[in-house]
């Protein structure tokens, strides 16, 4: 009887015991769930699409390294010039786009560059200027950075699904809406546009960019119909 009783007093013990390692247990696993959440939101955020199609290379331990650190910074481009440094670069004529442009920063990198708050000065010293901001503006970035190359940064930026600021993806529609104009004003035939974006029959359906063929062809097709009414016109 004696020894019973020393047996149930051993399992109360290990029982007792037992619950308290697994209360323990599961306590460590319930605080490790919860620092884990905030590295998988960081590691998230950095996999993100950028706002402008912007590529980022594979994450190695350096890259993590640094992205993890400019997510916590939230470091960025910061303006370079006020208002009144602008008004002053608008009033004297040395200071050509071009110039303005590599000192606002904008001359080095086209990716990126429609979420560079020093974009906006530059189209703001444009417009003092006289100018059409988005003519000059598109103008200015094809000198700098080649025709071909900025209608395809553009035309990524606009169709690019991932990116969720609809404001920077209209923006580049706005643009390249502009640049197939100038395309047009200059007597750039489809034939030739189809040229520089490698728009051949055995490329159809392989190639991206065909579909900036296409849509500068509704735009030069429309020109050329109201070329067509206004001659019509003056004839009778």
């Amino acid at each position: 009887m004696q020894f019973r009783y020393v047996l149930l007093l051993v399992g109360a013990a290990f029982f007792a015991g037992g619950n308290a390692a697994m209360a323990t247990m599961d306590s460590q696993l319930s605080v490790a769930k919860v620092r884990r959440i905030p590295a998988k939101r960081v590691l998230r955020a950095l996999n993100e699409e950028p706002d402008d199609g912007e590529e980022r290379g594979p994450f190695t331990s350096v890259s993590i390294s640094q992205s993890l650190s400019n997510w916590i910074n939230k470091a960025g481009p910061k303006l370079l010039l006020n208002d009144d440094e602008i008004l002053v670069l608008a009033s004297k004529a040395e200071h050509t786009p071009i110039k303005v442009l590599k000192t606002l920063e904008l001359d080095t990198r086209l990716h990126g560059i429609l979420r560079n708050p020093n974009l906006k000065s530059f189209s703001r010293y444009l417009e003092l200027r006289g100018e059409d901001p988005t003519k000059a503006l598109v103008a200015t970035l094809i000198k700098q950075y080649g025709d071909t190359e900025v209608a395809k940064y553009l035309f990524d930026v606009k169709h690019n699904s991932k990116i969720a600021d609809e404001s920077i993806k209209k923006h580049a529609d706005i643009l390249l809406g502009a640049q197939y104009a100038k395309w047009a004003d200059d007597g750039v035939t489809p034939r030739t546009v189809g040229v520089n974006f490698d728009h051949y029959p055995e490329t159809w359906g392989k190639n991206p960019y065909e579909k900036v063929w296409w849509e500068y062809l509704d735009v030069w097709a429309e020109r050329e119909s109201k070329k067509v009414t206004k001659r019509n016109k003056t004839r009778k």
